[in-house]
């Protein structure tokens, strides 16, 4: 359990620290080891631990590590005291105001959605009993959320992300409602 806890917390601090230098130098590189290692974390985590306990510190410590170097890192401005004027006047645009209304429905209810299919169909196959499955399900679920709504935001093509993730959420549902899973 010694060795399991201190795999753990070095797991968190590299994958704090592959994240943080990720994002200071810009570099892909970093930031995957930074998230190979929080995957590492959250499984020794969850073996010292149990997967609820292990599952919550292994998601929310290097988290809290990442934070406190960014807070570390920021260098106070000091504001002007005049007011600048927008670059631009205020215009009615209907077709960027549905547009913008579309995603955001996409977002918040349809990824939603599709999060909890995929997230109940995958958290029914783990072999832990049902009260574990239903917490290991909504401590995963944000994240999950979290990840398919920054891959919409940063695609570039959308149409592909809803039909990837639609796709993703209809075989899940066929797995639960379709009686494939036996």
């Amino acid at each position: 359990m010694i060795l399991g806890s201190i795999l753990a917390l070095i797991g968190s601090a590299v994958a704090a620290g592959g994240v943080y230098m990720g994002w200071r130098n810009s570099s892909a590189v970093y930031a995957w080891l930074g998230w190979l290692a929080a995957a590492g974390s959250v499984y020794c985590w969850s073996l010292t631990l149990g997967v609820e306990y292990g599952l919550t510190i292994g998601l929310c410590l290097p988290a809290l590590t990442v934070w406190a170097a960014i807070a570390i890192e920021a260098n106070p401005q000091r504001q002007t005291p005049e007011r600048v004027k927008p670059a631009h006047q205020w215009r009615f645009a209907p077709y960027q105001i549905a547009r913008q209304t579309g995603h955001i429905l996409y977002v918040l209810p349809g990824q939603m959605f599709i999060c909890a299919l995929i997230m109940i169909a995958l958290v029914y196959q783990l072999p832990v009993s049902e009260p574990k499955q239903m917490a290991i399900g909504v401590l995963v679920m944000p994240v999950l959320w979290g990840l398919l709504a920054y891959w919409y935001v940063l695609s570039s093509r959308k149409w592909l992300h809803i039909v990837l993730s639609s796709g993703a959420a209809a075989v899940a549902g066929l797995w639960l409602f379709g009686g494939a899973h036996g």
